[in-house]
């Protein structure tokens, strides 16, 4: 979606050739300092903090792109590229780096890397195409920020939800074992 239809939509709102340019250059500027401390965020929140923090910002930036009636705004909202392109693409290759058996490490960061840029772009522009066409970008931006926040909110929920639920019902029994024995006492 951002790589074919982030340019057409600042023309369509009336934003130049040069805005463009600049929005590919503020990106590059915003995703390298990111990286550079992505290491320092993945050991505070791990992995699937990052990939939440991830699909939290694709939604926000996403609708911010539904809000915006100034092209030049572009510039403001992909703050939160660095976490969506720079923090994710640094996450995935330490996760490929960490989790690979010995001697498939590149091969796994390829596999990984080859998913997100050509399989989940390559589906993701065919659906953002049909959407473009059917509906115009003010809603096909509303609609891919509804999606990634939808996406958010499940990630959450399975994977730290069950993290969460699990610790209660440790919790809970170790305060009725607790409660029983002190009754049989």
């Amino acid at each position: 979606m951002l790589y074919g239809y982030l340019a057409w939509y600042q023309s369509e709102l009336g934003g130049s050739n040069i805005l463009i340019g600049v929005t590919v250059f503020v990106q590059a500027c915003y995703e390298a300092p990111m990286m550079a401390i992505s290491g320092w965020i993945i050991r505070k929140v791990g992995y699937h903090g990052c990939m939440l923090m991830c699909l939290l910002s694709f939604g926000i930036r996403f609708l911010g792109y539904y809000l915006m009636v100034n092209p030049w705004f572009v510039l403001l909202i992909d703050v939160v590229h660095s976490v969506g392109y720079g923090l994710f693409y640094a996450s995935m290759t330490n996760f490929a780096f960490e989790k690979a058996p010995a001697g498939a490490t590149a091969t796994l960061q390829g596999v990984l890397g080859a998913t997100y840029e050509g399989f989940g772009q390559g589906l993701g522009g065919i659906a953002a195409g049909f959407l473009y066409q059917a509906y115009g970008g003010r809603t096909t931006w509303l609609g891919y920020s509804i999606f990634s926040l939808a996406a958010a909110a499940f990630y959450a929920r399975n994977h730290f939800g069950r993290e969460y639920f699990a610790v209660a019902v440790c919790l809970y029994h170790q305060n009725n074992s607790s409660d029983n024995l002190a009754q049989h006492a």
